[in-house]
């Protein structure tokens, strides 16, 4: 569950502009621009009332039910970039956190960015951030049960 919610930030980033990808996937990172590796470290998921049910949606013409929890978590995001003069990761950072901001479904309560350090195994800078956010977390019924969590509406 915590790969599919990690996931969902990371296309979101992604449909925003931002080079993310989770941080569970084994491709090798870009060298020529930052880079935002995003996984969860923990995640409270409370019910969100009447069974989870939401109500339905319409999407591509189906009526489809929808279904959700609350869940508080902590993204935590690698921010990697080039080392050469035209990047700076904290900008990158600072940039990351803005986006999550925009994000539909999450809403950051705190943000901390680490220290800029050189990372031997990519050869780029990297800046180590941790965001906790509340968010709503999206199932849709599907014929023979529910789909994996995304991101929905934020309160």
């Amino acid at each position: 569950m915590l790969e599919s919610i990690a996931a969902a930030i990371a296309a979101a980033l992604k449909n925003a502009g931002i080079n993310a990808v989770p941080a569970y996937e084994s491709e090798p990172l870009c060298e020529k621009e930052p880079t935002v590796s995003i996984a969860l470290d923990s995640a409270r998921i409370s019910s969100a009332g009447l069974g989870n049910y939401i109500g339905i949606c319409t999407e591509n013409g189906d009526v489809k039910e929808m279904y959700g929890d609350r869940a508080e978590i902590s993204v935590k995001a690698e921010v990697y970039c080039p080392p050469v003069p035209e990047y700076n990761c904290t900008a990158a950072a600072e940039s990351f956190v803005e986006q999550l901001r925009l994000t539909d479904g999450l809403s950051v309560l705190s943000f901390e960015i680490g220290q800029v350090s050189y990372d031997e195994q990519s050869r780029m800078l990297r800046c180590a951030c941790t965001a906790r956010c509340r968010a709503y977390l999206v199932r849709r019924k599907l014929s023979r049960g529910l789909s994996a969590y995304g991101l929905g509406e934020s309160e």
